[in-house]
């Protein structure tokens, strides 16, 4: 009767394993298929993208939008949690960003993401996010529960960090969140990066000021060396994504 038992719970905890793996390869292809199937062209900028998933889906996002005048519009986000739910919240922002990125003003596109995630009544499932948008050489920033954006700066040859400026959408309905303005110069770099990276990170700015002057993708390829030289063969417990944009 033991043996019997012992078989019948062996046979549903593999039944479990393969529904619990099912539904991760759903969730990592829901994930992947958010993403924007080309990196926009423009001949100021030189952009290149990374992203690699963790063994246990997340939600990392990133896209972009090119308007008839040249203007990108760029977006790097972190959904709260794993799988299916932050799959979903992935699409939802992919949605909005679809049917916002057209406007020109930054704050009202933050201010309706915010609400939109808001008003789903889905918390605590949040939405991290770095909005950029460059015209010409001007650049506006916005961020909300993100780590702090690289930026460096060729006119004064530092490296500052860009800080979010308040917590992740759908937190405080009418929270306002401060954009940042840059006047951008030939030779400047920007990295953003989600938190799977800025939590094995401990001199990315150093990084960044030794390989300023190597092309986005190779820029891209140093910090997933670093990365996987500080993860020290440990398992990568959530996704991290690179956007790397270098001034022409």
């Amino acid at each position: 009767m033991n043996r019997k038992k012992g078989k019948e719970e062996k046979r549903i905890l593999q039944l479990e394993n393969k529904r619990k793996t099912e539904e991760l390869n759903q969730a990592r292809k829901l994930q992947l298929s958010m993403l924007p199937k080309d990196i926009p062209s423009l001949s100021n900028l030189d952009i290149a993208v990374y992203m690699k998933t963790a063994t246990e889906v997340g939600g990392d996002y990133y896209d972009f939008h090119k308007s008839d005048d040249n203007t990108i519009t760029a977006v790097i986000g972190d959904a709260t949690g794993h799988g299916l739910n932050a799959g979903m919240l992935v699409s939802v922002t992919k949605g909005l960003f679809k049917n916002l990125a057209k406007q020109t003003f930054v704050n009202n596109i933050f201010s309706q993401f915010n609400e939109s995630i808001h008003s789903l009544n889905i918390q605590p499932m949040y939405m991290s996010l770095h909005l950029l948008q460059i015209k010409g050489n001007q650049m506006q920033v916005i961020g909300a529960g993100m780590p702090p954006m690289l930026y460096y700066q060729s006119s004064t040859g530092s490296v500052v960090e860009i800080e979010s400026s308040g917590p992740p959408l759908g937190g405080f309905r009418n929270f306002k969140y401060e954009k940042c303005d840059y006047k951008l110069m030939p030779g400047d770099v920007l990295v953003v990066m989600t938190d799977g990276f800025a939590e094995r990170r401990n001199n990315a700015k150093e990084i960044l000021s030794g390989i300023k002057h190597q092309t986005s993708d190779q820029i891209i390829e140093q910090f997933v060396e670093a990365n996987d030289n500080w993860g020290e063969g440990n398992p990568q417990d959530d996704d991290i994504t690179f956007v790397v944009i270098k001034v022409k």
